[in-house]
């Protein structure tokens, strides 16, 4: 049996559905997760499963996830929805710190175009990030300091809004009494595509720093959301339209430089 040379810090919703795909494709895989019944589960599932959390004093658990790796994925999310007094940069400084003791030759971290926060029209990687939320401002320092300290290792994948069969943007509407700023365009990718795009920065050498990685199909949020009441037959909720100027997020950088295509490009609409 092959030992992992990848290894999936934080294997979550995405992270699992990456390890799994990179097993079918023959790739053996090292997976996090912070509860040993979870952890269990991982190995189920062919993925060799270690526990494993970061703290703002340091790393806890099993230190043998990181040996052997010539790629890690940080795929941990900033947690602040949940814990809004969380210190996501101290968690990563804790990282940042053991990986100096390692030989990864690739790290790839799942941030969020969140950080570009209030900016405005056509968003690319040269736009500033202008973050509003403390998440967002979070992942922007996060990045920055993987930058700094692994220049050549680091890239970062900017995500827009996750969905998914098991996380269709229909049981947002359900939960939702208004959409607002509801004539922005919408932001999102499906995990097909996100998965798909993280294989391919697995597999290829590094050519930028950092990508954006949305499907590019923009409709308003009032006009997606109206077309997924109509296919479910659900009353569309009360729709504020906006005072922001909005914003398209680009990832051409990202299916030029690695000849990517989206799959779902039309975000669950049939």
């Amino acid at each position: 049996m092959r030992k992992a040379r990848l290894g999936i810090l934080g294997c979550g919703w995405l992270g699992t559905a990456l390890a799994l795909e990179l097993l079918r494709s023959g790739i053996p895989v090292k997976g996090s997760r912070t509860q040993a019944e979870r952890v269990t589960d991982l190995n189920h599932l062919g993925i060799e499963g270690r526990i494993l959390s970061l703290s703002e004093t340091g790393i806890e658990g099993d230190l043998s996830f990181f040996e052997g790796l010539q790629t890690l994925v940080i795929a941990i999310p900033p947690g602040l929805r949940k814990n809004p007094k969380a210190n996501f940069i101290a968690k990563i400084d804790s990282l940042i710190a053991h990986l100096h003791k390692t030989a990864i030759e690739k790290i790839i971290f799942t941030s969020s175009t969140s950080v570009y926060g209030s900016a405005t029209g056509i968003v690319d990687e040269l736009s500033t990030p202008q973050p509003i939320t403390p998440g967002g401002r979070q992942l922007l320092e996060v990045e920055r300091r993987l930058l700094s300290s692994f220049p050549k290792e680091t890239i970062i994948i900017r995500l827009g809004g996750l969905i998914g069969s098991d996380r269709h943007p229909i049981y947002q509407l359900q939960q939702r009494s208004q959409i607002d700023q509801a004539s922005n365009p919408i932001n999102l990718i499906h995990q097909t595509d996100a998965v798909a795009a993280l294989i391919s920065t697995i597999k290829h050498p590094k050519k930028k720093d950092c990508y954006n990685l949305v499907t590019p199909f923009h409709p308003t949020k009032v006009g997606y959301y109206t077309l997924l009441a109509e296919q479910w037959g659900m009353t569309l909720p009360n729709c504020v339209l906006s005072e922001v100027a909005p914003k398209k997020i680009s990832s051409q950088s990202y299916t030029t430089d690695y000849l990517f295509s989206f799959v779902v490009d039309k975000l669950l609409i049939e």
